[in-house]
């Protein structure tokens, strides 16, 4: 979804492009985490013990995700994330 609403953004004076193998690579992040979260649920059951841990990799699978469709995109210039904004927004 993601990757197909980048596709209508529009930087002046950039064009805009993926890396295909980080784009898959990206796509197989996120199917495989998904899938050991729901094979560990279903399962292993829908109780605290497997909820807790199944949920937290899928949720940082998912940024794992995301971070690296990131860093397939081009717009022919230098992106970069600043960490102190991103954890300490003003």
């Amino acid at each position: 979804m993601h990757f197909v609403a980048m596709l209508g953004f529009e930087v002046v004076g950039a064009r805009v492009s993926y890396d295909m193998g980080l784009t898959v690579g990206s796509l197989g992040v996120a199917v495989l985490v998904v899938l050991t979260g729901v094979v560990l649920v279903g399962y292993r059951g829908s109780g605290r013990a497997n909820l807790l841990p199944a949920g937290a990799l899928m949720g940082l699978g998912i940024a794992c995700m995301h971070y690296v469709g990131m860093a397939g995109m081009h717009v022919g210039m230098r992106l970069h994330y600043s960490v102190p904004w991103w954890w300490f927004p003003s």
